[in-house]
């Protein structure tokens, strides 16, 4: 197969647009928009419409993500979250939070990882990793920052079901 020069350097520029792509849906919060001006952006109605929240199916880095809108009781957005429901039962938690910081990092850069274990893993079994994260007992916490927000990725728990999240806030 005889690929041109020319060809591939398009298609150098087309995978990397991709990745940029992805990036930029992290990075491109207009905290100035309302709920009604959000939900013309999206070609689906939402899963979830409360009035301080908005929430969607969505995918980030090739896994099945939601994507929530908060808002406060005058309906400015506050926060915007990107979350991963896990089952404390599976075993990829820490994988899958690990293959999304990589993604992040490629953009964003190296941040150090603050890691809050009420566990000690010395004597406990590593592989209930995503039951430790549903307990509240493993957290993780990576924090990075673009010119009008701060994000975080966590794996956390929430009402006893872990997840993996990234979550927007105004600077």
């Amino acid at each position: 197969m005889n690929v041109s020069k020319s060809t591939l350097i398009a298609t150098t520029f087309l995978i990397a647009g991709v990745f940029t792509a992805q990036a930029a849906t992290l990075t491109d919060v207009n905290w100035q928009q309302n709920a009604a001006q959000i939900k013309q952006q999206h070609k689906s109605p939402p899963d979830e419409d409360i009035p301080t929240r908005l929430t969607y199916k969505s995918q980030l880095f090739k896994m099945d993500f939601h994507k929530e809108y908060l808002f406060n009781k005058d309906g400015q957005l506050v926060n915007v979250l990107y979350y991963k429901s896990l089952a404390a039962t599976a075993n990829n938690c820490l994988s899958d939070y690990e293959k999304v910081k990589a993604e992040i990092v490629q953009s964003f850069g190296e941040k150090d990882t603050e890691v809050k274990r009420y566990v000690d893993f010395d004597t406990a079994d590593a592989r209930l990793i995503c039951k430790n994260t549903a307990d509240g007992t493993y957290q993780l916490d990576t924090k990075w920052q673009t010119k009008n927000s701060t994000f975080s990725l966590v794996l956390a728990t929430w009402k006893g079901q872990g997840y993996i999240g990234i979550t927007y806030k105004p600077l």
